[in-house]
């Protein structure tokens, strides 16, 4: 149990007895009994032997009783000590508080009793008592008295982040109004707790006190985001960090936030001055990549990729990451190579995209073939690999084969998001519109903050019914969380446009143009340009859009439409 007995009891003042360091059998407790008196002492030395031995064995209940009626014989604290832990150990809480409330009798000026002792009543859910004992603890001197409340609001966060623990730091906070790691702590402990919107009244509470204290910043800030108050979140980001221009870390944080809260081109702004800070953050490097390759800033990420490759770190994602730019650009012999030298948990997804190569090459059975192999090989890839087989099939316009293949994925997982999405998708291809929106209904029952099916759902209900209110509704809250993601500003544009709101739809939709070029965009803006009368104008948008992309079917479909 961590110790040998001869030390335990010689911590303890009885090591007097007659014990044998060198005995390796556990004695009968008849035998251990007859040798021993009746007094307390005695009876306390018989009932540490047969708890040690009974924790040896890993009976932990047996030692708990043991070490319980050594304690209450003994008239040492270490024992008391000893088994109100043991007793905690072996989840026998009644046990443990009658051994800790002896402790604290044996020694009435330690705070290890009283620590013990608030434990317990945390998690019992008694703020009455849990309180008692911790306000007991803390000194009087103002400076010691703010260490203490750190240390404590690390105790109770660790033990008691719910209602209680709350509750009583809550109190702490009001018995020391002025003291601004009180309401600190009690900030900490509602943030963990779920609390957010106490947790930010109690920080902003803490910095009247001390306003330019950079941890109570920061927690308010980690509060507002888990109340999803993002912009005021972001804005306080924004304002710590110009207050602490060279401070990397929070730098690096506000870059990382940004990105997590869709705010992409903000985000990658950012991370460029972290990097020209540090160009060789491993950390940086990555996460900037991948956001620089969500913005479709190629250039940038593969520089960035680049790097961590000679830097000898991440590099299978590294040149996972590098094969998508060049398959993107049409370098397949380049993105082959990437993928043959991307390993780990990359590998798979290297399989997919040489699949899905080999399908954009013509080669659609000798795909099939390749998922197939990596379906069989890597059960664990199976969904994956039924998501890919259904992309390349609806990109190859076999589009009832794609559905069936997501079918199949969904056979294997029938509630799998990522596959429902997909075969969404792939239904509005075909026309089975209500199919499509049952899918995404699907797979916001499970995820109602998804972004993407929030978007894709709302979208789909603008474009095919009448139902603009909820389509609204939807894509407002997609674009609370990705105000920059042109797919989901195209949205903002075209449910304005069903509305009748002619001039937010152009200035949602020339947003999400300039921000991407897509065909599908510059289809819809000059669209609502045409509705207003800005037929010049409109005809430029299509043009620009035919010479990027001249095989655009929604445009010229459009444009044959307004203008037969």
């Amino acid at each position: 149990m961590g110790r040998s007995i001869v030390s335990i009891l010689v911590l303890i003042g009885l090591a007097g007895c007659a014990v044998q360091p060198e005995a390796t059998t556990e004695p009968s407790q008849a035998n251990v009994a007859s040798s021993l008196d009746t007094d307390p002492r005695s009876q306390a030395i018989y009932q540490i032997l047969v708890g040690e031995f009974a924790g040896q064995r890993g009976d932990k209940a047996a030692a708990a009783e043991a070490y319980g009626e050594a304690a209450r014989q003994a008239q040492s604290p270490a024992v008391a000590e000893r088994a109100a832990r043991i007793a905690v150990f072996a989840e026998r809480e009644d046990l443990a508080r009658e051994a800790a409330e002896r402790w604290r009798t044996l020694a009435p000026t330690s705070q290890g009793p009283r620590r013990l002792l608030a434990l317990l009543a945390l998690r019992q859910d008694d703020a009455d008592a849990a309180y008692g004992h911790l306000k007991a603890i803390l000194p009087e001197d103002a400076a010691a008295l703010e260490k203490a409340l750190a240390e404590m609001g690390a105790f109770v966060a660790n033990e008691a982040a719910n209602d209680t623990g709350i509750a009583v730091m809550a109190r702490l906070a009001d018995d020391y109004p002025e003291q601004r790691m009180a309401h600190y702590i009690e900030a900490r402990v509602a943030r963990q707790a779920g609390d957010a919107e106490r947790a930010v009244a109690a920080a902003e509470r803490a910095l009247e006190r001390s306003a330019d204290w950079r941890a109570a910043r920061l927690l308010r800030v980690r509060a507002l985001l888990a109340g999803e108050r993002v912009d005021e979140a972001i804005d306080a980001l924004h304002q710590l960090v110009a207050d602490n221009p060279e401070d990397y870390d929070l730098r690096l944080l506000l870059a990382r936030t940004l990105a997590e809260r869709g705010r992409r081109q903000s985000a990658l702004d950012q991370f460029q001055r972290v990097l020209e800070a540090r160009p060789e953050d491993a950390r940086a490097l990555y996460a900037g990549a991948l956001v620089a390759l969500e913005r479709g800033d190629k250039a940038r990420a593969r520089g960035w990729l680049e790097r961590l490759v000679s830097l000898g770190q991440r590099t299978d994602a590294a040149h996972y990451y590098l094969g998508r730019i060049a398959e993107d650009e049409g370098d397949y012999a380049e993105a082959r190579d990437r993928y043959s030298r991307t390993g780990g948990s990359y590998d798979h997804q290297a399989q997919i995209r040489l699949a899905l190569m080999a399908a954009d090459g013509g080669a659609v059975g000798e795909a099939i073939e390749r998922l197939e192999r990596l379906r069989s090989n890597n059960p664990d890839t199976r969904l994956q690999a039924w998501q890919a087989q259904g992309q390349l099939l609806r990109d190859a316009g076999r589009i009832e084969a794609a559905i069936e293949a997501y079918d199949q994925g969904l056979e294997v997982a029938e509630d799998n998001v990522d596959l429902l999405y997909a075969r969404a998708m792939t239904r509005i291809q075909a026309g089975d519109i209500e199919a499509a929106i049952s899918d995404l209904r699907a797979v916001l029952d499970q995820d109602p903050d998804n972004a993407h099916a929030l978007n894709a759902l709302g979208y789909t209900l603008a474009n095919n019914t009448d139902r603009y209110a909820e389509a609204e509704e939807l894509i407002r809250k997609a674009y609370a969380q990705l105000p920059e993601d042109p797919a989901v500003i195209d949205s903002m544009g075209w449910i304005a446009y069903k509305q009748g709101r002619l001039q937010a739809a152009e200035r949602y939709l020339r947003q999400a143009y300039d921000l991407s070029g897509q065909a599908e965009i510059a289809a819809h803006l000059g669209e609502v340009l045409w509705q207003r009368d800005k037929r010049d104008a409109a005809r430029q948008v299509w043009n620009e859009a035919l010479q990027a992309h001249p095989n655009a079917e929604t445009i010229t479909e459009t444009m044959e439409r307004l203008s037969p």
